[in-house]
């Protein structure tokens, strides 16, 4: 049985209180195998945006990258 190696790799480096730029790395040929980079922006104390470009490890010149935005809430 052949096994397949994953890792991921991430960085996230503050520019400000309420800016961080991140980047990702996923490897692999699986559903999760996506290199991200982009913003993660403080709006609010509890509202949270992120912004990104995703790009696959396979499947580009198809079509397998995106713009990715996630909005997130704390309930704290």
């Amino acid at each position: 049985m052949l096994r397949a190696r994953r890792r991921t790799i991430f960085h996230e480096q503050p520019v400000c209180s309420q800016v961080t730029l991140a980047a990702d790395w996923y490897t692999g040929n699986q559903a999760l195998g996506y290199g991200t980079s982009g913003a993660i922006v403080k709006i609010t104390s509890k509202f949270t945006g992120y912004f990104s470009y995703e790009i696959g490890n396979s499947g580009v010149s198809n079509g397998n990258h995106r713009f990715l935005v996630e909005l997130g809430w704390n309930f704290n």
